[in-house]
């Protein structure tokens, strides 16, 4: 695995992963063609121009999408190039994940009916390699990937978190292989100090949805 920093995607074998952590087949309903497009571009694993493009099929249902949300796609569509540096991670997210893979994220879209359920299906999907890599027998952080995690860190700024029995049994099992991890550990020690601050993060507080 090449790495280049202590982030969780600061690496080759999580920036590989990422196009297909955030697929989402679309077919025929509006909201999962909104959210596979719009994850794609929130991810940066597509361009504006790109995202725009995507959509351009379903043109006459588009301008029938609440205004804040239609305003922003036509916003992209018009202006692309205003988008392609812009970013929607928080400080506390980039502390953890790095800075790569960091795109724009349309808030209006995630808030469209239908739009949780498609990100909760993308979740899951990560959340179900999580439990095959965070439990049994505890291997070396240098045999795992951990990009999945940062997939569901981000996914709490739309509201999907998890379970807290299943993000225990994550941290648990995360502990255990940093134990039988003696190699380098000037490296996995900032690591997994960024990793531990992902777990209670990712189980919804008192007044979150």
């Amino acid at each position: 695995m090449g790495t280049w920093g202590s982030g969780l995607w600061d690496n080759d074998s999580s920036l590989d992963a990422l196009p297909e952590l955030v697929r989402l087949p679309t077919g025929k309903d509006l909201a999962r063609t909104l959210v596979s497009w719009g994850l794609r571009l929130w991810f940066a694993q597509c361009t504006p121009q790109e995202f725009s493009k995507g959509l351009e099929r379903r043109s006459k249902e588009l301008i029938k999408l609440p205004k804040p949300l239609f305003a922003e796609l036509a916003s992209i569509a018009q202006r692309p190039r205003e988008y392609d540096n812009r970013r929607s991670r928080s400080a506390a997210h980039t502390d953890v994940i790095g800075g790569y893979c960091d795109g724009y994220r349309i808030d209006p879209l995630f808030s469209f009916p239908g739009a949780r359920e498609a990100v909760s299906e993308v979740a899951e999907r990560s959340a179900a390699r999580l439990d095959k890599t965070l439990t049994g027998k505890p291997k070396s952080l240098y045999e795992v990937r951990l990009a999945e995690l940062g997939v569901l860190l981000e996914f709490t700024t739309v509201g999907v978190f998890q379970r807290p029995e299943r993000v225990e049994a994550w941290s648990a099992g995360f502990a255990k292989m940093n134990a039988v991890t003696t190699e380098e550990r000037e490296f996995w020690d900032e690591f997994c100090g960024r990793v531990e601050k992902v777990f209670p993060l990712l189980v919804a507080r008192p007044g979150q949805p």
